[in-house]
């Protein structure tokens, strides 16, 4: 912990001990202290199975030389198109398992249950998406090893189709890039596992991330890379990318797709600060939404501000728009479900869904704020004026953040302390996809039962 005048009263061991400082010679700070990494050979182990048939549930293990190395796992196939218009998907993000809150409030821990209560709720889930940073630091293999082992018993029973985040390409030295990690640790360049049709994207790919797609019966998936920044245009996406992206969701049209759902980590519209200040959410903002418009892309879905939030159906803004975004807010003819919901009918515009974290760091839903607390919490922003908050805001359906943090009130980010993690399901039936909300909160160190609460739901038809 911290005082406002900087003296550090003490910090927390990866043993889980709490060390007082006593800073010598009246020193406001203490002696630097190194932080160091031990390394040791690992062996990646990587298979690629082919001809499998569709709609069907595989089991497996892993053996080598005559010695069973892993208990029985299983996955299910997409199904037969012409047998089932119906796919069930699990979208969860921000786990970012960091080393140095093992022993605090365990996120690999907390990232676990909250997948494990989502297949709880719905067992017959097909995949997960996870839209990126999975760690806090990606050249630390404790941070992938805790978070993978603790999810194993889970992620045995299902397949997972990653994105990645900016936090795959960190390394503990400041302003370095480490990149490798997400790769090292998925396949996606190759083969995705759980038999999807998959087109494979930028084989060559630099930057930290895997740009490539699949076809879950219906339901075409593009995922994105928003860490390919190292290219002349410093922007979060390459012009390869943008025309990787253009010529594979026409060709997924041409195939029979019904529904286009693009997945990438830095969300561009979003109730968090990064999508309202960071300069390469800005550039991609410019040249990704009408692409979005132009190839109609159904949904989108996104990661990295640590807030839940849901945009209107939205288009690109016509020239003579007044708006201070790219996009402009279309206007459907909606309905209200059972439980007062929203149902969109036959919208013209791509709805943009941010999930909350399924780790511990909440971030404050700034967008919601006033203008003289999001100055507060971001002095980057003290330059917005009423009207352009306002015109922001107006693009959102709803958005929020469940945790509540009494660092809000001077912060944007909480103490890594969340007790309330969110995923999101999504069922698409023919014309129809819903999407549902779900926050599981209770303390895993308190032992407390873990409830399970919908907060919110959308439901998009098609003509």
């Amino acid at each position: 912990s911290e005082k406002a005048d900087s003296t550090i009263l003490g910090y927390f061991t990866d043993e889980g001990r709490s060390v007082k400082w006593r800073p010598k010679d009246g020193a406001r700070k203490p002696d630097h202290v190194e932080i160091g990494v031990l390394t040791r050979p690992e062996t990646i182990c990587r298979a690629e199975v082919s001809s499998l048939s569709p709609g069907t549930l595989w089991y497996w293990r892993i053996a080598a030389k005559g010695k069973v190395l892993s208990p029985v796992g299983s996955f299910k196939t997409a199904a037969d198109p012409d047998k089932t218009d119906k796919v069930s998907f699990i979208q969860v993000s921000d786990t970012q398992n960091a080393y140095y809150n093992e022993h605090k409030r365990n996120e690999a821990a907390y990232g676990a249950d909250t997948l494990l209560q989502a297949l709880r709720h719905f067992p017959n889930t097909d995949f997960v998406l996870h839209t990126g940073d999975f760690v806090e630091t990606g050249s630390i293999e404790d941070e992938w090893f805790d978070l993978f082992k603790r999810s194993a018993p889970i992620l045995m029973q299902t397949t997972v189709a990653p994105v990645a985040g900016n936090h795959e390409v960190y390394s503990l030295q400041d302003g370095v890039r480490s990149f490798g990690a997400f790769e090292r640790h998925f396949n996606v360049n190759d083969a995705l596992s759980g038999g999807a049709a998959l087109t494979r994207g930028l084989k060559e790919d630099p930057d930290g991330g895997a740009t490539y797609s699949f076809d879950w019966g219906r339901v075409h998936f593009a995922v994105l890379n928003t860490n390919d920044n190292q290219h002349a245009q410093h922007s979060a996406l390459s012009l390869a990318q943008l025309e990787w992206l253009k010529k594979d969701v026409r060709t997924s049209r041409e195939r029979g797709a019904q529904w286009v759902i693009l997945a990438l980590h830095k969300g561009i519209y979003s109730k968090g600060y990064h999508s309202l200040e960071d300069a390469d959410i800005r550039r991609v903002r410019q040249a990704l939404t009408a692409l979005i418009d132009d190839l109609r892309i159904d949904v989108v879905l996104q990661g990295h501000d640590h807030v839940y939030s849901r945009t209107k159906a939205l288009k690109v803004r016509d020239n003579d728009d007044p708006s201070f975004w790219p996009a402009r807010v279309t206007q459907p003819d909606f309905t209200y479900d059972a439980d007062f919901f929203k149902v969109l009918h036959a919208p013209k515009g791509a709805v943009f869904v941010t999930a909350d974290t399924a780790g511990t760091k909440a971030n404050d839903a700034v967008a919601d704020g006033t203008l003289k607390h999001l100055g507060k919490v971001r002095p980057a922003l003290k330059s917005m004026t009423e009207n352009e908050l306002e015109s922001y805001s107006y693009l959102f359906e709803t958005g929020m953040q469940p945790h509540r943090s009494s660092r809000f009130h001077k912060k944007h980010t909480n103490w890594r302390d969340a007790s309330e993690q969110s995923f999101i399901h999504y069922c698409v039936k023919g014309r129809v996809l819903v999407g549902e909300v779900y926050v599981v909160s209770g303390s895993l160190e308190k032992a407390e039962p873990r409830r399970v609460q919908m907060i919110d739901r959308f439901t998009v038809e098609k003509p």
